[in-house]
């Protein structure tokens, strides 16, 4: 078997096993694959980095959001043709793992009259409320909290 039949072989393997829901760590991947963890980290880091893989307590895992159900062009689309996508600064690839991701996904988005596409007050924003941080905005010259 040539070097990038096993390469795509263990990538197909890694992936499946991420979307039955399995939590694997970079050792036990390497033995089962008969390869260094070097190249299991590799294959995480680089070759498979445009999925929405986590690690945690050194297993990694792929978002649940992700698992078998809708891609990020599936996603666009529906932002699109229900008319919503206007309402976000962004529909790319990293902004919607960090919609969907625990950690913003309690985020309250409403859009209104003049509002306008700042990509990094969106960000600030977002990454403000879960933390509970107080926000203070100038509205037609008045001051609120």
């Amino acid at each position: 078997m040539k070097e990038h039949d096993k390469l795509a072989i263990r990538l197909a393997q890694i992936l499946c096993k991420f979307n039955d829901g399995e939590r694997l760590s970079i050792e036990e991947l390497a033995q089962e694959f008969n390869v260094d963890t070097r190249t299991i980290q590799r294959d995480l880091n680089e070759r498979l980095s445009f999925m929405p893989i986590q690690k945690e307590n050194g297993k990694y895992f792929l978002e649940s959001f992700a698992l078998g159900q809708l891609s990020f062009k599936d996603i666009q689309n529906f932002a699109s043709l229900s008319g919503i996508s206007e309402l976000y600064p962004t529909l790319d690839q990293h902004f919607i793992t960090d919609l969907l991701s625990q950690k913003i996904n309690n985020v309250l988005v409403v859009k209104n009259e003049g509002f306008q596409k700042d990509h990094n007050t969106f960000e600030n924003i977002a990454a403000a409320i879960p933390n509970h941080n107080i926000l203070y905005f100038n509205y037609k010259e008045k001051n609120a909290k």
